[in-house]
């Protein structure tokens, strides 16, 4: 029983120590392998050794208590169950592998014991280096492997991958060869992992747990076109417009150019197609292929959605529908319109309250009212560029109802013309009839005619060149094949413009005194003229004229109007005798309300030479040039003196240019002449008296002119108040002369006085407080 339980507990005892133990240890470290045995088991028939597995092979490295190698040490104790093998300077080349621990009987080499070990020498592997690169280039939708590789290390390292971004590891295949570990990543690669990072890690326990080798790669990935169709699909553009098909590509590699189609038809290759004018036709689907020789295009559609307001048409013809009276008329309105109508609507001309809805429009029982012109009104709406734009379009059609002509109505109803002029009669009716009914003009003719007398047929009546004897009623009827509509009737009425049956003559001449002057002129006219005389653009004035007029009225209304101008009243000398102020122009002008006539004289008085706007004092300084003006009114042409003081010679003008005379008209008229002495370089002796001598065949004037030194102002005179207010007067002064310096100003001094008779209005003054005066 004993040896039973001993055999047992061996068999026991082997089977738990079959198990491998590992160690680690690194270069150069002592290694102590325990191999521990039940005691028993050393018997006599029993050997001890110890063996190695390395890359090597298999060797044995101890026998008993003989070590094999100068490294190796064993420690053999059978009594204690106890044999150690102890390794000094640990080797990688040597000792990193499988130590295993036996006992066997000696003769039939049966095992009584093993125990293994495996001995780790570290060591740090290499750095990972990666097929096919660090920037790698791979194309979408094709396999790709990323090989990460790393030799030397003991143990054998942990290899993996990992993707920036993401913390777990990706699945790998590691392979183990005797140059080291590889791990390969298998991918196939989309647009999405251009640009991605990936990382290969290696460790192995030779390092510290926080230290890894790594490798980063930055993937490339040639990806195959992705188009993008623009501006906006479908893409809607009015007809006419221009369209832009816009084909955007991303792709690697780019693309130069895209292609077109149509219906499989090429078309084109620019990234931006236009399309200028566009038109119906240009509608539908076109296609942008985009290819970068990767193998496979990438396509995108867009739909070209051309827009355009309704275009409208009517089933009834050329423009018009004829219908019997009782009739039911049915028209039908076509409309084409992209987007299609909104609204379509019935309109008739002249009838705003008319309205259907509707592309067909229903009438019953038309009648003569019911013709006229219809519409068909289409609406849509336009959305292009994202701005929405109202478009209507229409088209008429003209309703005939066969009916006789209604009353007849003549324009203008009261004609008027004017003598030699023309004049148009138009006549129509309401209803008008249809068919077009044939107008008849007629006017009334003495009571001896017989018969009526057909002036003219059709709508209109023309008079080219109308005279007194024109005038009378005029008739107007429309007729059909229907029947015979009303007379209208109108009286023409012809006017007469003013016309001169006496003028006036055109240039008189008269002198100074001349009693008992008239002038006359007479006109016919019709409607009656009226007659107003004029001098000089002004309307006369009955002070110093008196206007008689005589009218008569003749045939056919015909006025003559003569009419007298007077040269007579209270302002005149004598009450009737010319003057020089008379002197001008007359109108007489005659007008009514077709014409204005006039007729005009031009009136010359002889008379002396009167002095006009000739100042007394002119002054001017030594050496300076001096100007003695002298103006006079005079007809006819005067003669002009200048004399110096009291010296008898008259002045002329001298080669030493010391004195130089100029005179002129006036050119506007009014018989005014004006003298300019010119005196040069002013010496004392040159102050004085100029007299100015004029004369004519009607008589003589002289005026004296004083020369003198520049100097103050002279005071105003006559000073009159011209109107007073409460607050305010208003005052009129006839200036002094200026003593020839021309930007003289005038200053107003006033003080306020006591009124007994408006103490309300005016404060009185203080008593003894002394007159205070203000400007």
């Amino acid at each position: 029983m004993d040896f039973l339980r001993s055999t047992f507990l061996v068999i026991t005892l082997s089977s738990a120590l079959v198990t491998c133990r590992s160690h680690d240890t690194r270069e150069g470290e002592d290694v102590n392998l325990e191999c521990r045995f039940p005691p028993h088991l050393a018997t006599e028939q029993a050997t001890f050794y110890w063996l190695r597995t390395n890359k090597r092979g298999h060797d044995n490295v101890a026998i008993s208590t003989a070590a094999l190698d100068p490294n190796y040490r064993v420690d053999l104790r059978p009594e204690q169950g106890r044999y150690d093998l102890l390794i000094s300077n640990a080797s990688f080349d040597r000792d990193n592998g499988q130590f295993e621990c036996r006992l066997k009987v000696v003769g039939s080499g049966k095992d009584l014991h093993s125990q293994s070990f495996a001995v780790t020498v570290l060591t740090a592997p290499s750095a990972p280096s990666v097929s096919p690169g660090l920037n790698p280039t791979a194309t979408e939708d094709k396999p790709f492997q990323l090989t990460c590789s790393s030799s030397g290390g003991s143990p054998d390292p942990t290899v993996r991958w990992y993707r920036e971004g993401v913390h777990e590891p990706l699945e790998s295949v590691r392979t183990l060869t005797d140059q080291g570990v590889t791990a390969v990543l298998t991918m196939t690669p989309t647009k999405e992992d251009d640009g991605a990072m990936f990382r290969c890690t290696v460790w192995n326990r030779a390092m510290s747990p926080n230290t890894k080798l790594e490798a980063i790669v930055n993937l490339n990935v040639n990806y195959i076109p992705r188009v993008q169709i623009g501006p906006e699909n479908p893409l809607r553009v009015e007809r006419d417009g221009t369209a832009n098909l816009e084909c955007n590509v991303d792709a690697k590699p780019r693309v130069s150019n895209v292609r077109w189609t149509r219906n499989n038809r090429f078309i084109a290759i620019a990234f931006t197609h236009t399309l200028h004018r566009v038109a119906l036709q240009d509608a539908g689907k076109y296609t942008c292929t985009a290819d970068n020789g990767l193998g496979k295009t990438g396509e995108a559609d867009i739909l070209l959605d051309v827009q355009y307001g309704p275009q409208v048409t009517i089933d009834s013809g050329p423009g018009q529908r004829e219908a019997e009276e009782g009739e039911t008329v049915t028209i039908k309105c076509n409309v084409s319109a992209n987007p299609p109508p909104l609204t379509v609507e019935w309109t008739r001309e002249g009838r705003p309250d008319f309205r259907q809805t509707g592309q067909n429009l229903k009438l019953h029982r038309v009648a003569a009212d019911s013709a006229g012109t219809y519409t068909c009104r289409a609406l849509n709406i336009l959305t292009v560029g994202g701005k929405s734009t109202n478009k209507i379009g229409n088209a008429s059609v003209t309703l005939l109802v066969r009916h006789k002509p209604g009353r007849a109505q003549i324009t203008p109803d009261r004609p008027v013309a004017t003598e030699g002029s023309g004049v148009t009669l138009t006549c129509s009716s309401s209803p008008p009839g249809w068919p077009v009914p044939q107008y008849r003009w007629w006017r009334d003719q003495d009571d001896s005619a017989q018969t009526t007398t057909v002036l003219a047929t059709g709508p209109k009546y023309n008079i080219p060149s109308a005279h007194l004897a024109s005038e009378g009623r005029y008739h107007c009827q429309a007729t059909n094949d229907m029947g015979h509509g009303e007379i209208a009737t109108v009286v023409l009425t012809v006017h007469q413009p003013p016309r001169f049956l006496a003028k006036l003559q055109p240039h008189v001449t008269k002198r100074i005194g001349d009693p008992e002057f008239s002038a006359m002129c007479g006109a016919q006219g019709k409607p009656k003229p009226s007659i107003k005389w004029f001098k000089d653009g002004q309307e006369v004035s009955l002070e110093k004229f008196d206007i008689s007029t005589d009218e008569s009225e003749g045939r056919n209304s015909v006025y003559t109007v003569q009419s007298t101008l007077r040269f007579s009243g209270r302002n005149r000398p004598g009450g009737n005798q010319l003057m020089p102020a008379d002197r001008g122009v007359y109108s007489c002008v005659f007008e009514n309300e077709v014409k204005r006539a006039e007729t005009t004289m031009h009136l010359r008085i002889e008379h002396e030479p009167i002095v006009v706007n000739t100042p007394h004092k002119v002054a001017y300084d030594l050496r300076e040039t001096a100007e003695v003006m002298c103006r006079v009114q005079a007809y006819p042409r005067p003669e002009f003196q200048w004399h110096f003081g009291s010296n008898t010679a008259h002045l002329t003008t001298g080669a030493d240019g010391h004195y130089e005379i100029n005179t002129t008209i006036n050119q506007s008229g009014g018989d005014i002449y004006t003298s300019i002495l010119s005196i040069a370089n002013i010496q004392a002796h040159d102050y004085g008296d100029y007299s100015c001598k004029v004369n004519n065949m009607i008589g003589k004037v002289r005026t004296t002119i004083r020369l003198q030194p520049k100097g103050p102002p002279e005071k105003p005179e006559t000073l009159t108040p011209v109107a007073i207010g409460h607050s305010f007067v208003t005052l009129r002064y006839t200036p002094g002369f200026d003593g020839g310096v021309h930007d003289t100003k005038y200053f107003v001094s006033y003080r306020r006085t006591a009124d007994s008779g408006d103490d309300e209005c005016v404060n009185a003054r203080r008593s003894g407080a002394p007159d205070s005066w203000h400007e």
